[in-house]
């Protein structure tokens, strides 16, 4: 399958912590990379957690979806600047694809986040 940025994808995603937090379940996560990333990396994408914790992160480097619903989600959700680089093998399916204000949001906190 052919995954864009701003698709709205399912991961079992592996945070970097020990202990109880360390939940390894399907979770939602947003495609950050771009088209030319994907044709000289055909093997991975680079993604931004998603997480329904939306009272929690309300940081700059955080993004409240408008748009939750039409981007596949059950709940209101907010994307974190917490990246990772997943193989596509890994990748659980498209849930859904943000809209355009939503994906525009999240290139703002990302750009703020890494100083771009």
């Amino acid at each position: 399958m052919s995954y864009k940025r701003g698709d709205v994808i399912s991961v079992v995603y592996h945070p970097a912590t020990t202990g109880p937090q360390r939940i390894t379940k399907p979770r939602p996560m947003v495609i950050i990379s771009t088209d030319t990333y994907h044709s000289e990396r055909p093997q991975d994408v680079v993604a931004a957690l998603v997480t329904s914790k939306v009272a929690k992160y309300k940081g700059t480097t955080d993004y409240a979806l408008r748009d939750w619903r039409s981007a596949g989600l059950n709940v209101p959700s907010a994307v974190r600047c917490t990246l990772a680089t997943i193989e596509q093998s890994q990748l659980g399916g498209k849930v859904g694809t943000l809209s355009a204000s939503d994906l525009r949001g999240v290139e703002t906190i990302l750009r703020r986040a890494l100083g771009l």
